[in-house]
């Protein structure tokens, strides 16, 4: 499963190493559910990509072997940042990570536009992965796309992807 659900308001992708993006993912976790706890309010997504760039850069002498993708939807609105191996952070409108990457950047730098709808955000997205996936052997063969608002996370069911693309 290359997309990771942190929390009700984010989640994150993963490119490379699935241990290490998994080992990641779970300290995302554990600090996103501490915080709603004590606070009683979601971790920003600001803080949750800039604690994945501390963890990332920590390990620099024996790293994480992977490139994340940290997103969601907090107070400030909705937000994309990547997060690479080293811990460079970087907030992007979109970006895509992995083998399949120069593919998919194709055809998002061609039909991506500020002021999407969701549902034609999806259409692009899973166009995007299914280009990648076409043309690239290490993509995989799995298309999973979620959705984040302001109702939460949301992973598409097989049925909803069908609905809006031949898989």
């Amino acid at each position: 499963m290359k997309i990771q659900k942190i929390d009700n308001h984010a989640g994150m992708t993963i490119a490379g190493g699935v241990a290490d993006a998994q080992n990641v993912t779970d300290m995302l976790r554990y600090h996103s559910n501490i915080h709603r706890i004590e606070k009683g309010e979601y971790l920003p997504i600001k803080s949750i990509a800039r604690l994945a760039s501390l963890i990332f850069f920590q390990n620099r002498y024996y790293p994480f072997i992977a490139d994340i993708l940290v997103g969601g939807y907090d107070k400030q609105g909705p937000a994309l940042y990547n997060v690479d191996m080293f811990g460079s952070l970087d907030k992007k409108t979109f970006v895509t990570t992995g083998s399949g990457s120069p593919v998919a950047y194709g055809l998002l730098e061609n039909e991506y536009r500020d002021g999407l709808t969701i549902e034609q955000g999806k259409v692009v997205a899973l166009r995007a992965v299914k280009a990648a996936i076409t043309r690239n052997i290490g993509t995989g063969d799995g298309i999973n796309v979620a959705t984040i608002d302001q109702k939460g996370y949301r992973l598409l069911t097989k049925d909803q992807k069908k609905a809006i693309i031949t898989l």
